[in-house]
């Protein structure tokens, strides 16, 4: 049996601090590991001394095993296979003018899924690809809270407090 540290993964990052558990099968340092029937984790350390769980080895639960790093994946790609994607085309000041400013211009052209706006709440943009195609699962974008929404055929306008974001929809990334 192995002792190990793991960090638990916010999204697909690693992030907090490291946690002690046990390990039935050999890990390495960077193994991707199922935490418990829902989280998963990235080994941080291995060969942990006994000494170091001393005063609470009863309390350090197993994980359940390693975690292929195929099967993340694969499950990401099932799940936006059936999404609606949409491409950011355009975010505007209220007055019609591009958004020059800040990060606008990187947003646009990125394929997310269909955008869900509710009057008076911000929006979520969940990316799925940056503009040049390359992932981006994982990434999202809040606005600030929705004042109007149009949509017309495959395109969507949403209005915000701030800006307003132009979609199409596509087929394909």
């Amino acid at each position: 049996m192995q002792i190990i540290k793991v960090k638990f993964l916010k999204g697909e990052i690693p992030s907090g601090k490291a946690y002690t558990y046990f390990s039935d099968e050999e890990v390495s340092i960077g193994d991707l590991v199922q935490i418990n029937s829902s989280a998963k984790g990235v080994v941080t350390e291995i060969d942990v001394p006994e000494s170091e769980i001393k005063a609470f080895t009863l309390k350090v639960k197993t994980i359940v095993g390693k975690v292929t790093e195929k099967e993340p994946v694969a499950e990401l790609q099932e799940a936006t296979e059936c999404l609606e994607r949409y491409k950011i085309i355009g975010i505007y000041h209220k007055d019609g003018t591009p958004r020059n400013d800040g990060r606008y211009p990187l947003r646009v052209g990125r394929i997310c899924e269909e955008p869900k706006a509710h009057f008076g709440l911000p929006m979520t943009i969940n990316y799925i690809a940056k503009a040049d195609g390359t992932d981006y699962r994982g990434f999202s974008l809040r606005t600030s809270p929705v004042t109007d929404i149009g949509k017309r055929e495959n395109r969507i306008q949403i209005e915000t407090m701030n800006s307003v974001y132009e979609f199409e929809k596509v087929e394909e990334i």
